[in-house]
């Protein structure tokens, strides 16, 4: 029988630690796994998932892989980047043959926006008022997350990956709170880092009217390659599996 490489050990104890934790629910992620091994860094996610304490951190770097594989999925080549104690560092460096930028991956949590109202079939909130809270969450994740990117990227570019589990469509609130960044950075009343590019959403569920799951949203006028690295992801996330 073959020995098994570190990395694949590394891999069966990720599994077995999924499956520990999640129970009936592990069926959700160990696909990831498997999507997740041929990515560089790889066995450092899997020995930080051999060791996640709870459902939420293995859900967490689940996240991570999906946002791999979506940049691997639009040609660019992901790394996951190994956590330094005491030193602030993105999850990901993503790269194509001449540029890259970190990514800095959060998870969205449906406790963060409380019940929606909707309107049956998943239509948008009843009436404005209703968008505000879900607005203002979004607002204030971006911005602990904008802090950071900060201290881990400085001036290097920049993107920062948001994986919503709240079932309703958020396209708006996400992109009216990123506007609400620009438009104060504009405006001159803050100041981004100098290499923040794009925010990008996950939708837990496909806005039917827009065929769409992906959005991004940039935090500046983007100039290329990054323009294209925003269409490809909002592109694949109108592709059907």
């Amino acid at each position: 029988m073959r020995t098994p490489t570190r990395e694949n050990a590394a891999l069966v104890r990720a599994k077995e630690q999924v499956t520990r934790v999640l129970g009936e629910r592990a069926g959700r992620v160990l696909p990831y796994l498997e999507h997740a091994e041929g990515i560089e860094g790889s066995d450092s996610l899997f020995r930080r998932i051999s060791r996640a304490p709870d459902k939420n951190a293995i859900f967490e770097c689940a996240a991570e892989i999906a946002f791999a594989w979506g940049f691997e999925c639009t040609g660019r080549a992901p790394k996951f980047v190994q956590p330094r104690k005491k030193e602030r560092r993105p999850d990901l460096r993503v790269s194509d043959n001449e540029h890259w930028a970190w990514v800095e991956v959060t998870r969205f949590r449906a406790a963060y926006a409380g019940e929606p109202t909707a309107l049956p079939g998943g239509g948008l909130p009843l009436n404005l008022e209703d968008t505000e809270p879900h607005i203002r969450k979004f607002y204030e994740v971006i911005n602990s997350k904008i802090a950071q990117i900060k201290e881990g990227c400085g001036s290097d570019n920049a993107i920062l990956a948001i994986w919503s589990d709240h079932d309703d469509r958020e396209d708006l609130e996400f992109r009216t709170a990123v506007g609400d960044i620009r438009w104060e950075a504009e405006e001159g009343s803050r100041r981004l880092p100098s290499g923040l590019l794009f925010a990008v959403l996950r939708a837990p569920s496909r806005n039917l009217s827009r065929d769409q799951r992906i959005y991004c949203e940039p935090f500046r006028e983007l100039q290329e390659p990054f323009a294209k690295w925003s269409n490809d992801l909002e592109n694949l996330g109108r592709a059907r599996e």
